[in-house]
């Protein structure tokens, strides 16, 4: 085995195995091509001379065939290389970007939610499904569904969380529900994420192919050691947000079904509280 950095060959006369690692980053655009050809292409070779009988002939038949597998070799490795340039032709700050933009072009989204809560001190995670809903400028709406029917609806700065099994309204400013109130920031596109955040690669696990996943680290001091968003490069949608806080707590936010510029209604944002509902207004900032 002949180590490099973090480039690894194994060699054998009837095997060859090739891997590298790059760093956490599966999106960079600058690859070290030249430093993987350096491996890579003199491996292929030696592949060969390994492959070559005692005293047989370099310019053979059998020869000049096992140097066109060489070639042919190189040729797929060179379209490894050059493939993720072409796919990945974009910088963290630039995709940040994409995605902002691409959420101030709509009007109306809406989409199926879960919700997951790991807690530091908890090994079950708590699971929560539900709707989503949004228009601009300003109306945000959490239905959630599963285990227990709750609203949270946001309007023009203002959080009211209502639980119908309790008969109860709690009315609060923005600043109380910290992790919604980075939501209406990311997925209404008002903020800009690269003037708020240090934007880089960060890979984690995920089932979809077709995601840029990025880290988003505060410049200023938050509730939040730092903010993951999966995008899917179909669509330029965010289509997971987890949020790390300081006390190692993780709420994860996946969407799915999403529909945008759809009619939604004025119906959606309006809140059916039976006469005698108990409403607690919180004015803690």
């Amino acid at each position: 085995m002949v180590c490099r950095g973090q480039q690894s060959l194994h060699l054998t006369p009837n095997s060859l195995l090739f891997t590298f690692s790059m760093d956490s980053n599966p999106y960079s655009s600058r690859l070290p091509v030249y430093g993987l050809l350096g491996t890579a292409v003199p491996t292929i070779i030696i592949k060969g001379l390994l492959s070559k009988k005692p005293n047989e002939d370099i310019s053979s038949p059998t020869m000049w065939s096992l140097l066109y597998g060489i070639m042919l070799d190189m040729k797929r490795l060179l379209w490894l290389l050059i493939l993720p340039l072409l796919s990945f032709s974009f910088t963290p700050q630039e995709a940040a970007l994409q995605a902002e933009n691409k959420l101030k072009s709509i009007h109306t989204l809406q989409a199926k939610f879960e919700q997951l809560y790991y807690s530091s001190s908890i090994s079950t995670p708590l699971h929560e499904k539900g709707n989503f809903y949004f228009q601009r400028p300003d109306l945000m709406k959490w239905e959630y569904k599963e285990p227990e029917k709750k609203i949270f609806l946001y309007k023009q700065g203002t959080f009211e969380f209502y639980i119908p099994e309790d008969n109860q309204l709690i009315r609060s400013s923005l600043a109380q529900e910290a992790h919604k109130s980075e939501i209406v920031t990311l997925l209404s596109g008002k903020g800009r994420i690269i003037d708020n955040y240090k934007v880089e690669f960060s890979s984690f696990p995920s089932d979809n192919s077709k995601a840029i996943q990025l880290k988003l680290t505060p410049k200023e001091e938050t509730d939040y050691t730092f903010i993951l968003l999966e995008i899917d490069r179909r669509d330029w949608l965010i289509h997971k947000i987890i949020f790390l806080d300081w006390a190692g707590n993780k709420t994860e936010f996946i969407f799915s079904k999403i529909k945008i510029n759809r009619d939604l209604g004025k119906k959606i944002f309006e809140l059916k509280l039976p006469p005698d509902v108990e409403i607690i207004e919180n004015q803690i900032n």
